[in-house]
């Protein structure tokens, strides 16, 4: 949703950035966030060194791997993630403005329909 970006950029935070901070919730480690990304490790460790530096995300050694790095998200690195929702639920709230009301309906019938388990 690009007309989120310029709140997300207000948040002094680029929207690769974001989306880089919210996988670390799930993935620690660069190898890992760069094998879901699908880009090279060293575009992630320079990202991830921009976002330790920000003070957005904490370094430690892997206690199973020594070799390792893990990543965890520190409190104003969560804080980002925040806002950064926030920027793309308002853009996403505006654009389904756009829609009458038998639209939203099919919209969330759609939704639904796509959401189901296949028996």
């Amino acid at each position: 949703m690009q007309e989120a970006n310029p709140c997300i950029n207000r948040e002094a935070i680029s929207p690769r950035d974001l989306m880089l901070l919210a996988f670390i919730e799930r993935y620690h480690s660069p190898g890992e966030l760069a094998q879901q990304l699908h880009v090279p490790l060293p575009s992630v460790s320079h990202a991830l060194k921009r976002l330790e530096q920000a003070g957005l995300v904490s370094r430690r050694s892997d206690e199973k791997d020594l070799r390792r790095f893990i990543f965890t998200i520190t409190d104003e690195g969560q804080a980002a993630i925040e806002r950064g929702k926030s920027c793309i639920s308002k853009s996403f709230r505006e654009r389904l403005a756009r829609l009458n009301d038998a639209e939203k309906e099919e919209l969330a019938r759609l939704l639904v329909k796509l959401t189901e388990e296949e028996e």
